[in-house]
C-alpha cells in the first residue's frame, strides 16, 4: 500500500506474545538465538521478494520500555534478530527517568533508533540530554514522541509546532504523536467520545480530514526545513573560508534561537514560531546576499 515509505515501523510486543521464550526455546539461550535468526531470515527474505529492503523494516520489540526485566528481553531479541539479519532496525521508546543510570545499557546500544517520550526526555535534564546525544553521536538516530494530550486539550502551538524546534535542538530527524488512528474514540464527536481523543486529525471509517493541530506538526517539520536550510548555507560558506558578520550572526542563530521559540511559544505566544521562521529565513537572506 506504501511503496514510497521511507520506514515500515512493526510491534510484534514479544513479551505479550512469546513470554519469556521462543519456539521452545528459553529466552537468551543459543537455542533462541538460532530459532529467531532463522525466523528474521526468512522475514527478510519474504520482504525482499515483495520489494522492500529489510533496512527499511524497524522493530518495537517492547513498548515504552522503563526497567530492567524489559530491557534484558529487548537485548536479548536485538541480539537474536541483528545475529540473523544485520539490516533489521531496532526502533526503542524508552521510558526510563534516567537513562543514564538504567542497569542495561546494552539495551541502548543494540538500538538503531531511539525515540524518547520528549517530556521523560526535558524531566531527565541535561544528563539525559548528553546521554542521548551521546548514542546519537556513536551512529544511532534520535528521535521524539508525544503521547500526554490530544488535540482536545493540547495547545497546537507548545504541544505539536514545538517539538521539531526540540528536534533541532537535539540534533532528532525523526518526530511522531500518538497516535494517527481512530481508536475507540470518534474525533468527529468528541462531547459524546467514551475514551480520549489522540489523534490529531479527524478520523473516520471513510475519511480523514486535517485540522490545526496535523497543521501544526506539518508547520514544525517546515520550521525544522527551514533551519537546515541555513545550516547547509553556513556550511557551504565555512567551507569556503568565508568569515563574516552575517555568517556568525547565523551560526549563533541556530544554536540560540530554538530555546527562545519554545519558551515564549510555552508562555502562551502563539506566534513564537512564525517570528522565528521569519528569523531564519533574514539570516538565509543574508547569507544569499553575501556570497
Amino acid at each position: 500500500m506504501w511503496p514510497d515509505a521511507r520506514y515500515y515501523m512493526i510491534f510484534p510486543n514479544v513479551p505479550a506474545l512469546f513470554g519469556p521464550s521462543f519456539a521452545g526455546a528459553a529466552l537468551g539461550t543459543p537455542e533462541f538465538k538460532q530459532r529467531v535468526g532463522s525466523t528474521m531470515r526468512a522475514w527478510a527474505d519474504h520482504a525482499r521478494e515483495i520489494g522492500i529492503n529489510p533496512g527499511q523494516i524497524g522493530i518495537l520489540l517492547v513498548d515504552e520500555p522503563k526497567n530492567a526485566e524489559q530491557d534484558r528481553c529487548i537485548l536479548a531479541w536485538a541480539q537474536a534478530i541483528k545475529a540473523g539479519v544485520p539490516e533489521l532496525l531496532i526502533f526503542e521508546d524508552p521510558y526510563h527517568a534516567a537513562p543514564q543510570d538504567a542497569e542495561v545499557q546494552g539495551m541502548f546500544q543494540v538500538c538503531d533508533i531511539l525515540c524518547p517520550n520528549l517530556s521523560q526526555y526535558r524531566r531527565g535534564g541535561m544528563a539525559a540530554a548528553e546521554f542521548y546525544d551521546n548514542l546519537r553521536r556513536g551512529g544511532r538516530q534520535l528521535w521524539f514522541y508525544s503521547c500526554t494530550n490530544g488535540p482536545p486539550v493540547a495547545n497546537p502551538i507548545a504541544y505539536y509546532r514545538t517539538q521539531e524546534w526540540w528536534c533541532w535542538k537535539a540534533q532528532a530527524t525523526g518526530t511522531a504523536f500518538w497516535c494517527y488512528g481512530r481508536g475507540p474514540a470518534n474525533p468527529w464527536n468528541q462531547l459524546g467520545a467514551k475514551a480520549e481523543i489522540y489523534s490529531p486529525v479527524y478520523i473516520d471509517a471513510d475519511s480523514v480530514t486535517d485540522g490545526k493541530h496535523w497543521l501544526a506538526i506539518i508547520e514544525g517539520i517546515q520550521d525544522y526545513e527551514y533551519l537546515r536550510m541555513l545550516q547547509d548555507r553556513v556550511d557551504e560558506l565555512k567551507a569556503t573560508g568565508q568569515s563574516n558578520t552575517p555568517l556568525a550572526q547565523a551560526q549563533k542563530l541556530l544554536v540560540t534561537l530554538p530555546d527562545q521559540v519554545i519558551a515564549a511559544a510555552e508562555e502562551g505566544d502563539l506566534a513564537a514560531c512564525d517570528r522565528g521562521r521569519d528569523q531564519v529565513l533574514d539570516a538565509l537572506a543574508s547569507l544569499t546576499q553575501n556570497q
